[in-house]
């Protein structure tokens, strides 16, 4: 769970990217293994978490932030935290609120 690829995703980031992964099998156990790879930035210092907000993946938005609430804190290069994507991909207002209750704006 804290192998990162030579592009800087680890197993979370790639979980967070796929809508589909199963996020009780999947997800919560890769997150409760390394719990520090919530915070991983990419190339791009995108995380997981940027990532499932940017898909749209509530299940899982919801399973990191369970268990790793300050990675809604963590920016990505241009300084952007995962609550910038949530917003611009129109994610659930349940999403919204769990992100702003981690981060406070």
């Amino acid at each position: 769970a804290s192998y990162v690829d030579q592009c800087g995703y680890s197993a979370l980031h790639y979980a967070c990217w796929d809508r589909n992964a199963p996020i009780e099998s999947v997800v919560r156990p890769l997150v409760d293994a390394h719990p520090p790879a919530a915070r991983f930035g990419n190339g791009k210092g995108r995380t997981p978490l940027h990532l499932a907000c940017w898909r749209g993946s509530d299940a899982a938005v919801l399973a990191v932030l369970d268990r790793c609430p300050d990675a809604a804190s963590v920016p990505d290069v241009n300084g952007k935290v995962p609550l910038t994507d949530a917003c611009r991909r129109f994610q659930s207002a349940k999403v919204l609120r769990a992100l702003v209750a981690a981060h406070p704006p």
